[in-house]
């Protein structure tokens, strides 16, 4: 396994991940005006190496902590701002009245149908 080297030990440090979770908490108040539990650390450090294997791979020189962090937590923001934009969905879909099931029925007198 090879030794991390300065900006991959500031990057992926545990303070790095609480210090992204933080932004990621503000960024959603402040675009949504609502609040956030933290979110799952897996899915977040998950996150983290996409975010570092696609700036350093498409960088000549190695991205700054600063950089790995603004595009990680813009992309988190956009995972977080989707999901909660699907629950709010459901939850609408939920309280909604359940669709009526009409069905034809035919009328006793011309045999016409009717719906009731």
């Amino acid at each position: 396994m090879k030794e991390l080297n300065a900006i991959e030990s500031q990057f992926f440090s545990r303070g790095n991940l609480d210090a992204l979770q933080r932004a990621l908490r503000l960024a959603i108040a402040r675009e949504t005006g609502r609040s956030i539990a933290r979110q799952s650390d897996d899915e977040m450090v998950s996150l983290m190496i996409v975010k570092y294997v696609e700036l350093t791979n498409d960088m000549r020189e190695p991205a700054s902590t600063e950089t790995l962090n603004r595009a990680t937590t813009k992309a988190a923001v956009d995972i977080v701002k989707v999901n909660m934009g699907q629950a709010l969905a459901f939850s609408r879909d939920l309280d909604a009245s359940p669709p009526t099931n009409e069905l034809p029925v035919s009328s006793r007198k011309d045999r016409s149908t009717e719906f009731r």
